[in-house]
C-alpha cells in the first residue's frame, strides 16, 4: 500500500499544550478507573459467584447503547465541549452513588457499578481522542499520539504502585470512591484543552467540503448543506456509507475485542482459582494492571512514535494481530495464570499504545460526524458489543450446562486470524493527508 508523506508544518506550541492537558485528563481518568475496575470485578464475583461474570458482561452492550443514545442527544444540543464536561462529571456522580449503595449491602448495585465502569471509561476517553483528531494535523498526531497516551498511562501505573496500600486503607467496597473523585480534575483538565485549541465546529456542510477532499478512499460524495438530524444521524451512521474505512475499522475493533474478551474471561477464571481471597485478588489484579500500563507506556513514549514514522500503517496494523496470534498460541500450548496473563497483558499493552496511535490517524481526515459520532459507535459500542457478545455466548453455554472455559484461548486464536485479514482491508485505501481546521 503506498504511503503519502507530504512535508509537515512545524508543530504548534498550543497543540503540545492541549495534548498535555488531555494527557492530564487521561491521567486522572485512568487512575480512577484502576480504582473501580478491579474492585467492581471482585465485588460482583463476591455477590454472584465467578461463573456469573459472563451475565453482566453480556448486559454491557445494553448499557453502552443507552450511554451512546444520551451522548448523541447531548452533542447535538450542547456541542462537544459541554458534552465532555457533563458526561465526565455525571460518571463520577453515578459511581459514587452506586458505591454508597454497595456499602449498604445492595447486590444489584454491583451490577450497576460494573456496567457504568465499562461504559464511562470508553465514552469519556474517546471524546478526548475526538477532540485531538479534530484539532491536530496528521504530522502533529504522529508525534503526539503516543506520548499523549503514555503520559495518561502514568495514572494507572501510579495506581498499581499504591495498589496494596490503597486496598488496605479503603477496602475493596470503598475504593471506587477514588474513581468518582478523579472525574473532577479530569473534567477541569479537558476544559483547558478546549480553551487552548477551541471547540471543533459541527462542520457537516461547508467545513466538511474543505476538510475532506474527493479521493479514492471516500466512497460517495461529501455532504453539502446541514446534515439531517435523527437517531441515526446523531450517531453518525450515514458516515459508514460515505467512508468505507469506518466499516473496516468497526470490524477490526470487533475482532480485536473478541480476542480481548476471550483472554479476559480465561484470565479472570484462572485468577479466581489461584487467589480466592477478595482483598488479595484485588491487590494482585491492580498490580497486574500496573505492570500492564507500564509496558503500554514504554510503547506509547518510544515504540509508537518511531513506528508511525518508519513503518507504513499497513505493516503496523497487520503486525499487531500477528503478535497476539503468537502469544495466544503460547498460552494455548501451556495454559497457566502466567501464560494467559502474559497474553492478556500483551494484548492490552499493544492496544493502548501502537494500535491506538495508529488507529487514531485514520480518523483525522474525516468530517466532524465521523470523528465525533461514528467514532463513538466504533470505539465505544464496537468495543463493548464484542465483549458482551462473547459473554452472551458464554452465558448461553453455561445455562445449557456446557463447560467452555477451555475454549476461550482457541476463540482468541481464531479471532486473531480474522483480525489479520481485516487489517489488509482497513489499510487498503487510506484517506489522503489533510490538515484539520484549527481556527
Amino acid at each position: 500500500m503506498p504511503e503519502t508523506t507530504p512535508q509537515q508544518p512545524a508543530m504548534r506550541a498550543r497543540s503540545v499544550l492541549a495534548a498535555l492537558s488531555v494527557s492530564a485528563s487521561g491521567f486522572c481518568l485512568f487512575f480512577g478507573y484502576e480504582m473501580v475496575r478491579s474492585p467492581s470485578n471482585t465485588l460482583y464475583k463476591a455477590a454472584y459467584k465467578p461463573d456469573a461474570l459472563v451475565y453482566v458482561m453480556a448486559a454491557t452492550p445494553l448499557a453502552v447503547i443507552a450511554a451512546l443514545w444520551l451522548y448523541g442527544q447531548m452533542i447535538s444540543r450542547v456541542g462537544p465541549r459541554k458534552t465532555l464536561l457533563l458526561t465526565t462529571l455525571a460518571s463520577g456522580a453515578t459511581i459514587a452513588f452506586l458505591t454508597l449503595l454497595i456499602g449498604e449491602g445492595s447486590r444489584a448495585a454491583t451490577i450497576g457499578l460494573y456496567l457504568v465502569r465499562e461504559a464511562y471509561i470508553v465514552l469519556v476517553l474517546e471524546q478526548y481522542w475526538s477532540f485531538l483528531n479534530s484539532r491536530l494535523s496528521v504530522g502533529e498526531a504522529r508525534w503526539l499520539n503516543g506520548p499523549t497516551s503514555g503520559l495518561a498511562s502514568l495514572g494507572p501505573i501510579l495506581a498499581g504502585v499504591f495498589a496494596a496500600d490503597l486496598t488496605k486503607a479503603f477496602g475493596t467496597a470503598t475504593l471506587p470512591m477514588l474513581a468518582a473523585a478523579s472525574c473532577i480534575p479530569a473534567a477541569i483538565c479537558s476544559e483547558i484543552g478546549f480553551r487552548l485549541l477551541g471547540e471543533p465546529p459541527d462542520d457537516a456542510g461547508a467545513a466538511d467540503d474543505a476538510a475532506v477532499p474527493q479521493s479514492s478512499s471516500n466512497v460517495g460524495s461529501p455532504q453539502s448543506g446541514p446534515a439531517p438530524r435523527g437517531p441515526l444521524a446523531d450517531l453518525g451512521i450515514p458516515q459508514f456509507r460515505a467512508h468505507r474505512v469506518l466499516v473496516f475499522m468497526l470490524l477490526t475493533v470487533i475482532a480485536s475485542q473478541v480476542v480481548s474478551a476471550s483472554l479476559e474471561l480465561r484470565f479472570q477464571g484462572e485468577l479466581q482459582t489461584a487467589i480466592p481471597n477478595a482483598d488479595e485478588q484485588t491487590a494482585y489484579s491492580i498490580r497486574f494492571f500496573g505492570w500492564l500500563n507500564a509496558a503500554a507506556a514504554a510503547g506509547q513514549f518510544v515504540v509508537a512514535p518511531i513506528l508511525l514514522h518508519v513503518a507504513s500503517l499497513r505493516v503496523i496494523h497487520v503486525a499487531i494481530p500477528c503478535v497476539h496470534l503468537v502469544m495466544t498460541g503460547l498460552a494455548l500450548a501451556n495454559p497457566s495464570l502466567r501464560t494467559i496473563g502474559n497474553a492478556y497483558m500483551a494484548f492490552k499493552a499493544i492496544d493502548y499504545s501502537a494500535f491506538k496511535s495508529a488507529k487514531e490517524l485514520l480518523y483525522i481526515p474525516l468530517p466532524f460526524d465521523a470523528r465525533y459520532r461514528a467514532k463513538e459507535v466504533i470505539d465505544v459500542f464496537g468495543y463493548r458489543f464484542s465483549k458482551g457478545g462473547v459473554a452472551l455466548i458464554a452465558a448461553a453455554a453455561k445455562r445449557s450446562g456446557a463447560i467452555i472455559g477451555w475454549y476461550w484461548l482457541p476463540v482468541a486464536f481464531t479471532a486473531s486470524l480474522a483480525w489479520i485479514v481485516l487489517a489488509f482491508g482497513l489499510t487498503q485505501r487510506r484517506p489522503t493527508h489533510v490538515e484539520p481546521p484549527n481556527d
